[in-house]
Order: structure tokens, then C-alpha cells, then sequence
């Protein structure tokens, strides 16, 4: 007679190398779950790992708290550092997990 019992899924726990892939902090409480720190939220990767941390991260409410904190941050004129018109203004453009920002000199 064969043993037909269902196995226990795999439990992820939290790996520091994921901190420098992605903008995120481990729990020291549970250590089956990150702390994102542009969300300032506390999510799990118990069942997916890494994969959990790639998918939040690639959501839609993560980039706009992305944006948010750069807009709050960085709401500054483009022509308080440089000589150009005054109606010039700095854009950060958000994507993936990637930020970069255009100075509008093309």
C-alpha cells in the first residue's frame, strides 16, 4: 500500500542577496516575509520566494509609490541647477524596476 499523503508545500524564507536586486529589507520577526521599503509595507514570500518579491515589485502599486516618493522629493525646478529657461522642469519617468531622468536637453 502506497503512502498517497499530500506533501507539505515548500516555505520560502527571506535571502539577503534579494537586497540588492530590489528595494526591500528583511523582517526580523518573520523571516518568511520582506519589507518594501517605497510601500512601506511588510508583504510575505512564503510560497514563492523571490518570485513573490519580482512580481510586487513589478505591480502596478509599487511603481506608483515609487513615483510618488520621487515626485515629493525631487519637486524642484530644472533651472534652479542649470542656466536653462525658467519653464524648464526636470521629468523622472518610472519603469520596471528601473528610474532614470531626463533633463529635456535632447
Amino acid at each position: 500500500m502506497s503512502d498517497n499523503k499530500p506533501k507539505a508545500p515548500k516555505e520560502y524564507t527571506y535571502e539577503k542577496e534579494w537586497e540588492k536586486l530590489y528595494p526591500i529589507k528583511e523582517v526580523q520577526s518573520d523571516i518568511h516575509s520582506f519589507f518594501c521599503i517605497p510601500c512601506d509595507r511588510i508583504l510575505s514570500n512564503r510560497c514563492a520566494g523571490i518570485s513573490n518579491v519580482r512580481s510586487h515589485c513589478r505591480s502596478f502599486r509599487h511603481r506608483q509609490n515609487i513615483s510618488e516618493k520621487i515626485r515629493k522629493n525631487f519637486n524642484y525646478s530644472y533651472n534652479r541647477y542649470t542656466n536653462g529657461p525658467k519653464d524648464k522642469s526636470t521629468r523622472i519617468y518610472v519603469q520596471s524596476d528601473d528610474i532614470w531622468h531626463d533633463s529635456g536637453d535632447h
